[in-house]
C-alpha cells in the first residue's frame, strides 16, 4: 500500500519499476505445468494488462489531486450510509434515495457536508440550527418522489412479474365485447 505522505512516497518512475519487477517475479513463482496451470493464465492476463494499461497505473505519484489512498473516500461513504441509515431509519441504504438517485445524492450531501464544515458556519448560524423553508422542503421532497419513481417502478416489476405483465396485457389487449 503507498505511503500517504506525499513526501515519503516513492516517484512514479521507482513505483512502476518496482511494479514491473514484482510482476516478473509473480511470473518465475508461478507454475507452468500441473495443478498451476491455469493460475499461469491468468497471471499472464494481468501482465498483459498492466502493459497496456501502465502509464495509467501510477497517475497517483504526478498529480497531486489524485490521494495516494481511498482511506477519506471509504470514510465518507461510510459516515454517508451511516447517517442514511439513521435518517431513513432503516437497516440498509439498499432501494432508498441513496441508491435510487446515485452520484446526484452524494454530491448533495457533500455540497451540505462542505457547507456545515465551513469557517462562516458560525456565523451565519449562531444557534447552530438552520432555518428551513416549509414551502422550499416541501418542493425538494415533490422533486425526490419524482426522480425515484423510475427506480421504484422498475423494482416493483421485478418483484411482482405475473402482476405487472397482466397489466401490460389488459392494456393491449382490445376490449372485449
Amino acid at each position: 500500500m503507498p505511503d500517504p505522505d506525499p513526501v515519503t512516497r516513492p516517484g512514479e518512475h521507482e513505483a512502476q519499476d518496482d511494479f514491473a519487477a514484482w510482476l516478473v517475479e509473480l511470473q518465475m513463482r508461478t507454475p507452468r505445468v500441473g495443478l498451476g496451470a491455469p493460475t499461469t493464465d491468468l497471471v499472464d492476463h494481468i501482465v498483459a494488462l498492466s502493459g497496456r494499461y501502465g502509464p495509467h497505473l501510477f497517475v497517483c505519484y504526478r498529480d497531486s489531486r489524485v490521494p495516494a489512498t481511498t482511506n477519506e473516500l471509504e470514510g465518507f461513504f461510510g459516515v454517508s450510509k451511516q447517517h442514511d441509515r439513521r435518517a431513513l431509519r432503516c437497516g440498509s441504504t439498499a432501494q432508498s434515495p441513496v441508491h435510487n438517485l446515485g452520484a446526484d445524492y452524494l454530491v448533495a450531501l457533500h455540497q451540505v457536508r462542505s457547507a456545515l464544515q465551513r469557517p462562516h458556519r458560525d456565523r451565519l448560524c449562531p444557534d447552530a440550527t438552520m432555518a428551513i423553508d416549509p414551502q422550499a422542503y416541501r418542493n425538494a421532497r415533490s422533486d425526490l418522489r419524482q426522480r425515484e419513481e423510475p427506480a421504484q417502478k422498475r423494482r416493483a416489476a421485478v418483484r411482482s412479474l405475473p402482476k405487472c405483465i397482466r397489466s401490460i396485457l389488459d392494456r393491449w389487449r382490445p376490449p372485449s365485447v
